[in-house]
């Protein structure tokens, strides 16, 4: 197979973090992108000092000009205005939409045909964004992937058993209206409600939901990443070796669990193509209630991107 260029936009702590664990995993050419000069020229130095104790072969390129990094077939956006203390995902969402509009005539121009996932917050209505702008790229976004891992995390805590036994899924949005899914959840592929007791999930629930917030004000000037980084470099991998494997993303909808013209958070087959299908979950009527606050939420912020 023939290993695929991959370019990530933004060297920040996302960002940077995401094309270590790429390169770590040896999936294709690592080009990394920003604006600030010199910074992914430094992180790529970083980056690939650190490769031989993972036994990986690639190497990180920096570029100052996005221009020069040349075309590539998966394009990580990560770049924008970070989450601090005090701020919601909603509130970066005219700045990082700006952003989004001064990279997507060069991604269509230089990466035609690419599949791109969209990192940014607000994820979700950014990467409505994103493919109102290049209809002609394959465009998703990290949606509820990164809750989904902490699910995990939270639920295997719970029950004292190993994270890696754990089969959650988180949909939705990827903000405080997320859906984690605790009652579909199971372990070794018993239920995971048989191993919890009914008294954790209110607090599983809660924290999945509060992570990413509890994360940005304990660490003040920035979101976390580590865990992001991992997960990025999941679904890339899912598209670069042509796994199949399923991730809650950003995805735009056309009739699926009854809606249109948004991007929901949703299970989705991840392969070489992209987003090969959703999966329609057969959800409960207070699943369907939460699925539908959701969608109203994407459809305000779509029509305040449109205004």
């Amino acid at each position: 197979m023939v290993r695929p260029r991959i370019l990530v936009i933004g060297a920040g702590m996302v960002g940077s973090t995401s094309a270590a664990s790429i390169a770590a995993r040896n999936l294709g050419t690592v080009c990394l992108y920003d604006i600030e000069e010199n910074l992914a020229m430094g992180r790529a130095m970083d980056i690939n000092h650190c490769l031989p104790s993972r036994g990986s072969d690639s190497l990180v390129a920096g570029y100052n000009d996005l221009a020069e990094a040349g075309p590539a077939d998966i394009v990580v956006i990560a770049a924008g205005m970070a989450r601090t203390a005090g701020m919601t995902r909603f509130d970066l969402l005219r700045s990082n939409a700006r952003v989004i509009e001064s990279l997507a005539p060069v991604i269509a121009a230089r990466c035609p045909g690419a599949r791109v996932l969209v990192v940014t917050n607000p994820v979700d209505v950014l990467t409505w964004h994103m493919g109102s702008l290049c209809p002609d790229l394959k465009v998703m976004g990290l949606g509820c992937s990164l809750d989904t891992i902490r699910l995990r995390h939270l639920i295997a805590r719970a029950a004292g058993v190993s994270a890696a036994s754990v089969a959650a899924m988180v949909m939705g949005t990827h903000d405080d209206n997320m859906i984690p899914l605790v009652s579909r959840a199971s372990i070794g592929g018993i239920p995971a409600m048989a191993l919890l007791n009914p008294a954790d999930v209110p607090d599983i629930i809660r924290q999945t939901r509060t992570a990413g917030g509890a994360i940005v004000n304990l660490m003040k000037t920035h979101s976390g990443h580590y865990a992001a980084g991992e997960i990025v470099a999941l679904v890339v991998e899912s598209m670069a070796m042509d796994r199949g494997m399923v991730f809650p993303v950003s995805v735009r909808v056309s009739g699926e669990y009854g809606y249109r013209d948004i991007c929901l958070s949703l299970p989705c087959v991840i392969d070489a193509q992209g987003i090969r299908r959703v999966i329609e979950l057969d959800l409960e009527e207070e699943e369907r209630a939460l699925l539908a606050v959701c969608a109203r939420c994407m459809a305000e912020q779509v029509r305040t991107l449109r205004s």
